[in-house]
């Protein structure tokens, strides 16, 4: 009866080896799951802030044009000369932009006359911006102004 009782101990224990190596790994499996689950989700992350750098810098820039044809309407609508203050103001002019969450952007505008010439009808404007924290994230548009208008009324 003894070397029975030994003989279930010894299967019982035997039993209970296995039953760890398996717990342990589960537990090795389950770890590097979740370490992949971690990692994954930081590169999301980070990924998703160049985004938004780069969606931000788009809009800045785009803002840059709208604050030049914005000045040349302005003109028109004053009865002025359609190039007024263009020139002398924005010919290339670089400003800080802070944004809330503390990002911050450089926009540059730079304007020049395609034709020469008093009469100048063709001006191409230029506006940049890069991001501070992502050098490599950077946008930059163009647009061409005429005057379709020919001048003050």
């Amino acid at each position: 009866m003894f070397l029975k009782m030994m003989h279930c101990m010894k299967k019982h224990f035997k039993e209970l080896g296995f039953t760890l190596v398996e717990t342990i790994l589960g537990i090795a499996i389950i770890g590097l799951a979740i370490a992949a689950a971690a990692s994954l989700t930081q590169t999301s992350l980070r990924v998703g802030r160049e985004n938004m750098r780069q969606l931000v810098a788009y809009h800045l820039a785009e803002e840059g044009l709208e604050i030049a044809r914005n000045t040349r309407d302005t003109n028109w609508l004053q009865n002025k000369p359609w190039r007024n203050s263009l020139q002398d103001v924005f010919f290339e002019s670089a400003n800080l932009i802070t944004l809330a969450g503390g990002e911050k952007f450089t926009r540059t505008i730079k304007i020049t006359s395609v034709t020469e010439g008093a009469d100048a009808s063709v001006m191409k404007v230029e506006s940049s911006v890069s991001a501070e924290k992502s050098p490599l994230k950077s946008v930059s548009l163009s647009a061409e102004f005429t005057d379709w208008k020919k001048g003050p009324l």
